[in-house]
């Protein structure tokens, strides 16, 4: 009776701890074990390669989890693969609904995602997606995405370019759902930065042969290069496996191939370029960005068991398959219930205080993970063979990235040069063009031009200007020139103004002059001038020995018969003088029996 009594005390107390323990659901469980089916639909033959020990793990686990604490429920995970067709994946969809199972993991690409999505809504169907982050989807539906959407993505890579200095992008993508979402979150968020994309290059993802598409993007390139400088521009590629193939073709395309490279979450991590493209990927940089999983004990302790099971290191979105297997296994238990609509009703209450292998798994409105720290993957070359290496980290509090400069030097800017050129001269209030000629920037571009003429008068920022000084001296004139980043280089011009010359007048004396002797002859200077004064004297030599005169117009007698050199020097108020000179010839009076000149008459013409 002791043994039986101590065995049902046992047992009570086990009981009792069993119903303490529903960390997720307060309904009160059948009693018959209940099989759970989910359906997971991989989206390529590679993922059937690498996803199915996770899955198997989760089963695994969960199960464990309902047996330990009691639960009623089992739960088997039934995996098919779309093999990279979405018309094969919507097959599947339909076919689990028709054996009646209607929580499912699928989508893991968007084409797959959008190709099911109306008949997922129209039936009632869960789908959660581990790795769609098209915008497009970014709706209110049956499809709930634990990766971050490119929303999400957008501002990470331009972050990414941003802080690497690419200031000018060309964009090589695949033209499907995927890579269009992320293309135009990337514009928006780009240009926020002050980024331009100089070109975008849509191929179809069914591509082998980049040729055409690489030679338009290398032109792109090699203009772009030219204008704004190699270290400034960069190239993005939105691709999945076909990457090997555009990194390998490209080392035909020399400006392609001396430019650095970035990528999304596409060409993260990537086996393919690891195995066919090593060097190729190492020599461009290929830096791509992957949301990126919480350092934790059991993340730690899961990709310990899958590397040894399948040889694959555990990355984020690995981890995400591992979680919504967990996910819809809590969320059936707060419903109490398998049914889809029942699941739908908690699932994102059970999302927001799920701490899983990657994290929170916080949804928003739409049903799309939330947020997400992101990791800078790149590829480089050891011992013969290719590696991933993780070179940079993107804070989403923060939203900034910071590079392990440990692992790879950031680009330097080369400070731009100045020249003034010069010595320049010139004269009071008259103009002066300063020229920048020989300024330049070898790895960027000048967009700014500052002069200071050292004369107190503003700063001009014409490339070429012209400016006058109002007095004489000897100016400093400085040209500073800013780059595209900021930096500046100045350079000094010596500039000597002087005082404008003086122009010596102009003298005219007008004739040849003619008369009689003892008769008086006028002498005029008529169209004289000074062009930058007054002319303030006016002295006549009349050639024949005698003294000079002064004045503008004079009257002279010559007593002698004769040809005489008249002078006229003119003087302007600053002493300068200029003369001309004429000849004058003087004839016999003739007698007519008229009246004579008397020393009265004379007298009186000259006075006039």
């Amino acid at each position: 009776m002791v043994e039986l009594r101590d065995c049902i005390l046992r047992a009570l107390t086990i009981f009792i701890l069993i119903l303490s323990f529903q960390p997720f659901t307060t309904n009160v469980r059948a009693q018959a074990v209940q099989t759970v089916k989910i359906g997971v639909i991989l989206p390529s033959e590679f993922s059937g390669e690498y996803s199915p020990p996770l899955i198997s793990f989760a089963q695994e686990d969960i199960n464990e989890y309902m047996v330990e604490n009691g639960y009623d429920y089992r739960f088997e995970f039934i995996i098919e693969n779309a093999m990279a067709d979405s018309d094969l994946h919507l097959e599947h969809v339909k076919s689990f609904h028709l054996s009646g199972v209607d929580l499912i993991i699928g989508g893991g690409w968007s084409i797959q995602a959008q190709g099911s999505l109306d008949y997922i809504n129209e039936n009632n169907i869960i789908m959660l997606s581990h790795g769609s982050a098209s915008p497009v989807l970014a709706i209110s539906d049956n499809l709930y995405r634990l990766c971050p959407n490119d929303y999400v993505q957008g501002p990470v890579l331009a972050e990414m370019l941003s802080s690497w200095g690419i200031e000018k992008l060309i964009v090589i993508q695949r033209d499907d759902a995927w890579a269009n979402g992320i293309y135009d979150t990337l514009e928006v968020e780009y240009s926020k930065t002050g980024g331009i994309i100089l070109k975008r290059i849509q191929y179809l993802p069914e591509t082998t042969d980049f040729t055409d598409y690489l030679s338009e993007a290398e032109a792109a390139a090699s203009e772009g290069a030219s204008k704004y400088g190699s270290s400034r521009v960069g190239v993005m590629i939105l691709s999945f496996s076909e990457a090997v193939s555009i990194v390998n073709q490209v080392q035909s395309y020399p400006t392609l191939w001396s430019l650095w490279w970035f990528g999304s979450d596409g060409t993260a991590r990537s086996t393919y370029l690891i195995e066919d493209a090593p060097e190729a990927a190492s020599y461009l940089g290929l830096f791509s960005i992957l949301a990126t999983v919480p350092e934790s004990t059991e993340y730690r302790q899961l990709e310990t068991r899958y590397t040894a099971e399948s040889g694959y290191s555990l990355g984020y979105y690995d981890s995400l398959f591992y979680d919504a297997c967990w996910l819809y296994a809590l969320s059936v238990l707060e419903a109490g219930s398998y049914n889809a609509l029942d699941v739908k009703a908690v699932i994102e209450d059970v999302a927001s205080t799920y701490e899983g292998i990657s994290g929170i798994c916080t949804l928003d409105e739409n049903g799309d993970r939330l947020h997400s720290d992101y990791d800078i993957w790149g590829y480089n070359m050891e011992d013969g063979a290719g590696v991933h290496v993780r070179y940079g980290f993107y804070d989403y509090l923060t939203g900034k990235v910071t590079w392990d400069t440990s692992k790879i030097t950031l680009p330097t800017n080369d400070a731009p040069w100045a020249e003034a050129n010069g010595p320049y001269s010139s004269y009071v209030n008259e103009p002066i063009l300063f020229s920048p000629a020989g300024s330049n920037d070898i790895d960027g571009t000048i967009i700014e031009y500052r002069w200071d003429f050292g004369d107190s008068s503003i700063f001009s920022y014409d490339e070429t200007p012209t400016h006058s000084f109002s007095r004489v001296g000897i100016y400093t004139v400085t040209l500073r020139v800013k780059d595209n980043n900021d930096a500046v280089d100045e350079d000094t011009a010596q500039c000597i103004v002087s005082a404008i010359p003086n122009k010596a007048p102009i003298a005219i004396i007008n004739g040849p002059y003619s008369g009689y002797a003892n008769e008086p002859i006028s002498f005029s200077s008529a169209g004289s001038i000074d062009q930058d004064g007054t002319i303030t004297e006016y002295r006549w030599n009349f050639g024949e020995g005698g003294t000079d005169h002064y004045g503008d117009v004079q009257y002279f007698i010559y007593e002698r018969v004769g040809t005489y050199t008249v002078t006229l020097t003119v003087k302007d108020e600053d002493g300068a003088t200029s003369l001309a000179s004429t000849s004058c010839t003087i004839y016999e009076v003739e007698s007519t029996g008229g009246g004579s000149w008397s020393i009265e008459k004379i007298a009186t013409i000259l006075t006039i």
